[in-house]
């Protein structure tokens, strides 16, 4: 049997469990028994998923360390490196670069989770009718 199904909005959880494996196990059987051709592109949309929240986790990485930097410099006798001020549009464009990847990265991960059951059941579907 395969894992129930989830809309895209939800994400792809570890928590739903069919017959004892989660999600991500299924996924890693079903993938197992495709080509290695297709196998390829679910790799592909793993490594675009992880780039997406690894260039969301520096941007906020960057934010947090410029304004904690910025708060360290208003207080007196504190000796922190100098930086720019803040300036709030580069915060609010900084934060929608950070949901744009963070969005980009969960649309590539539903894809990694989904598509090898896909591609499974194509496989299937041809061995049972050969036409």
């Amino acid at each position: 049997a395969l894992p129930p199904s989830w809309s895209a909005s939800d994400g792809v959880s570890d928590d739903i469990a069919v017959n004892g494996k989660n999600v991500r196990t299924w996924r890693n059987l079903a993938l197992s028994e495709v080509d290695s051709d297709q196998s390829l592109l679910v790799k592909r949309f793993t490594f675009i998923a992880l780039f997406n929240l690894g260039a969301a986790t520096s941007l906020v990485t960057a934010l947090v360390v410029w304004v904690v930097l910025n708060i360290a410099n208003q207080i007196p006798r504190m000796s922190a490196p100098s930086v720019r001020p803040l300036n709030w549009w580069v915060i609010t464009a900084v934060l929608l670069f950070v949901f744009a990847f963070l969005e980009r990265h969960n649309d590539f991960q539903r894809r990694t989770v989904t598509i090898p059951f896909s591609m499974l059941l194509k496989k299937l579907t041809r061995e049972t009718n050969p036409h």
